[in-house]
This record gives structure tokens, C-alpha cells and sequence, in this order.
């Protein structure tokens, strides 16, 4: 996603974000059509489009727990891709590129992969999110080390938590304990997400 928006700032195209709840419809065909208005849409302009989490129409056609009507929705998205003609740039960004089907992949130009950030990436990522607030005591490496597995995400999610919670309490600043206390409720939400839970 930020990859998407710093590409629209730097060729200047302004970003279309799809997001797919408003796309995905329970009445035959009407997926498809939704995705044909979109193309559409694409086509009369130059925009930055990003198609984010891409699994949920990109899912493989032999996949046996899917119906008929995402195995169309996939084939109909797939020749509207092919068939494209406009000056857009689209990109679909997953975190679950296991599920996408072949046929998907070979039609984009590019594919590049994001690695988890390691221990440095992550203490930066923190910087970056805390520096809105005073920081007490607050041991950035030793938090790197122990918010391995973190996405660049899962980062932002804990410094908004720690961050609203130290406003709402009427501090002027971060310290360890609330960090801490917000990345642990990130690591819960993070194992919920594993196992299939809202």
C-alpha cells in the first residue's frame, strides 16, 4: 500500500484504491460487473490503481472450497487484465501469495516480493511512528528484538495503540510499559488472525 503511494507521488498519476468488500457481490455476475465498471473507469484516465488484498479475487480456480461464480469472477478479472489498454498502472498487493492462481501471476510485468523488516527496519519503523511524542525510558533496540515476526503493519498498529492510549490518559509521552503493553495486544491479535479469528 505505501509502496502504491509513493509511486502515484512520484509520477504524479493519483492512486484509485479498490477495496474489495464494496467489489464482491452475493448475486450472480454482479462481481464481474462491478470489476467491468472499475476497468472502465481505469481506462478513460491515468491513475495509480491498487487492487489490495488480491487473494480474495485472484484465488486459484481448482481451489475445491470455491464456488463457480469466483472461478468466473477470476477468469472474466484475468482477460479484462489481458485485455487492457489504458496508460494506468495496476498493481495488486497480497499477503497470501500462495493462494493466487497461476494465471494471475503471469499477467503482470513485475513481481516484487517484501521481506518481514529485520531488527533494524523495525527499531526505524518505530522512530518513525513515536516521534509525534515525548519517549520516557524507551529502550528502541531492545523492542526491535522483541517484535520479531512483525510486519511494517503490525509496528504501525502498535505505536497507534500506544500512542491514543498515552493521549487518552493525559500523558505527554510514551514509555516502555505502554509500548509493551500495546505490542502485546498486537501479538494477540496477530495469533487471531493466524488462526482464522475476527
Amino acid at each position: 500500500t505505501l509502496t502504491a503511494k509513493v509511486l502515484s507521488s512520484i509520477i504524479g498519476y493519483p492512486l484509485v484504491f479498490i477495496r474489495f468488500e464494496s467489489v464482491i457481490s452475493s448475486y450472480l455476475g454482479e462481481t464481474a460487473s462491478n470489476l467491468r465498471k472499475i476497468f472502465d473507469f481505469i481506462e478513460m484516465g491515468k491513475w495509480v490503481v491498487l487492487f489490495d488484498e488480491f487473494d480474495i479475487i485472484g484465488k486459484q480456480r481448482d481451489d475445491p472450497t470455491e464456488h463457480g461464480e469466483i472461478k468466473r469472477v477470476v477468469n472474466n478479472f484475468m482477460l479484462m487484465l489481458e485485455n487492457y489498454e489504458g496508460d494506468s498502472v495496476i498493481i495488486a498487493a497480497t499477503n497470501h501469495p500462495y493462494l493466487l492462481d497461476m494465471g494471475v501471476w503471469r499477467r503482470f510485468d513485475e513481481i516484487v516480493y517484501f521481506e518481514m523488516p529485520d531488527a533494524e527496519r523495525r527499531k526505524r519503523i518505530f522512530e518513525k511512528y513515536l516521534k509525534v511524542l515525548k519517549k520516557k525510558d524507551i529502550d528502541l533496540d531492545k523492542i526491535s528484538e522483541e517484535t520479531e515476526g512483525f510486519s511494517g503493519s503490525d509496528i504501525e498498529q502498535t505505536c497507534i495503540d500506544a500512542l491514543k492510549k498515552a493521549i487518552i490518559e493525559g500523558e505527554g509521552y510514551i514509555d516502555m510499559a505502554r509500548l509493551r503493553e500495546s505490542m502485546l495486544r498486537q501479538k494477540d491479535k496477530m495469533k487471531a488472525r493466524r488462526q482464522g479469528k475476527p
